[in-house]
């Protein structure tokens, strides 16, 4: 077993005002994991503007505040490429999207992958359109030029924030006012990394619940239809005292 890196999670990449965004910090452990697929268990709200550290052995790697495991990474499975929505569905859901009603009723706003609150070149704004089907949410990304890394592609970790968010809509849409919930693990398969500017489909939907935990996938793909990454997602629903926690720090 060998320490390797640390890595600091900018406050960009929140989801919670004061911690990571799931998907994003998933990512970046995947990312450094090196595998594919891979699952990672989010264990502690993953700290943010502070360095934390990578821990490494022939099975798992591992993301340290100190002494504190926050997330673990192995090896993962290939998830199921679930409900394919035509471009014209998807396009059809955004444009009846109601962004206000959105915006009054969202837990976490400046959320980097769902937030209403961030601007176009910060956060992806990738919204929950609603479909014909119950549980399952779609909706168009074009990713811009901030989401790339030194490749020129939409970054790994940025990949996996983008599945983040939509897999937990699909639970939570119907009932935004509700209880809240949390990335809880999540499994993904990255088939191709995005160029900037294409034109992609991403898609949520829900699998099962049971107690407060809720499974769901999502996926993105391209207008013609090429699956590029998908992935299975654990939620957790908050309790009323861990939602007052999270929102306290807005």
């Amino acid at each position: 077993m060998s320490p390797a890196a640390t890595v600091t999670i900018a406050s960009r990449f929140c989801g919670p005002p004061s911690s990571g965004n799931g998907g994003y910090s998933c990512g970046v452990l995947a990312k450094e994991f090196g595998r594919n697929p891979a699952e990672v268990s989010l264990l502690k709200p993953p700290p943010l503007d502070r360095p934390l550290q990578f821990q490494t052995d022939v099975a798992q790697t591992r993301l340290l505040d100190g002494d504190t495991i926050v997330a673990i990474a192995g090896d993962g499975t290939t998830p199921g490429e679930g409900p394919t929505l035509s471009a014209a569905e998807i396009d059809s859901a955004a444009a009846a999207f109601d962004l206000d009603s959105y915006k009054s009723t969202h837990a976490f706003p400046d959320c980097f992958t769902c937030g209403p609150g961030r601007a176009e070149d910060d956060g992806l704004r990738i919204f929950p359109g609603e479909t014909k089907e119950l549980g399952t949410v779609v909706w168009p990304w074009r990713p811009r030029a901030t989401t790339a890394d030194s490749s020129g592609l939409v970054s790994l970790p940025i990949v996996w924030a983008a599945l983040d968010c939509p897999s937990g809509w699909a639970w939570w849409r119907a009932d935004p006012e509700g209880e809240a919930g949390v990335l809880g693990r999540m499994n993904a398969a990255i088939h191709r990394r995005p160029e900037i500017g294409e034109r992609l489909l991403v898609t949520g939907w829900r699998k099962s619940a049971d107690g407060r935990k809720r499974t769901s996938g999502a996926a993105i793909r391209t207008r013609d239809g090429e699956l590029l990454a998908a992935s299975h997602a654990t939620w957790i629903v908050l309790t009323a005292e861990q939602r007052a926690a999270f929102e306290a720090a807005k």
